[in-house]
């Protein structure tokens, strides 16, 4: 806000300690709240902003951000069982498996294993990335998938097949 002036009429400029002055167009409402979009390089930048009035006034402030990259997809992996493995039905089938990720920490991943009926559970990962997930499986020829996202919608998903089935029984009838 400016005693003198309206708040549309104010100057903007941003300046980065890595770049220089930054150009852009800026938008400030009639509560004086300024609002623009710049693109930086990827790193931390030391920005400053400066406001003047038309009697060549100023006041300025100063924030630290860090620019990212753009952002990559986690990596996954079904440690075991292997694909195309056999079960008993009822069994409690141990899915072990691996994730990371270049920008985000392991704990801002999601993983959640499903099948051809919907999801069956969710995993959290450990601080070295290993996950297991203790599944029952219904009867039949099952596709379960693991599926990792990150908070910016990186994504991978990784699939396997697994059977589920009544083991035969044997009767010995004579030596």
């Amino acid at each position: 806000t400016d005693a003198e002036d309206d708040t549309t009429t104010l100057s903007l400029a941003i300046q980065s300690d890595v770049e220089g002055a930054v150009e852009t167009e800026w938008g400030i409402d009639g509560d004086g709240l300024a609002s623009s979009t710049v693109f930086l390089e990827v790193g931390i930048h030391n920005l400053t902003v400066v406001v003047t009035d038309s009697n060549g006034a100023t006041a300025e402030t100063s924030v630290s951000v860090e620019m990212l990259g753009p952002n990559t997809d986690p990596e996954c992996e079904v440690v075991s069982p292997n694909s195309g493995e056999w079960f008993e039905v009822g069994e409690l089938i141990e899915f072990v498996g691996f994730v990371s990720d270049a920008e985000q920490s392991l704990q801002e991943l999601s993983v959640e294993w499903s099948d051809q009926d919907g999801v069956l559970t969710t995993s959290t990962p450990d601080a070295n990335g290993n996950l297991i997930a203790n599944i029952p499986l219904l009867e039949g020829t099952r596709q379960v998938s693991m599926q990792v996202s990150d908070p910016y919608g990186g994504l991978c998903s990784i699939e396997l097949e697994v059977n589920v089935g009544i083991a035969p029984t044997l009767t010995v009838r004579s030596p």
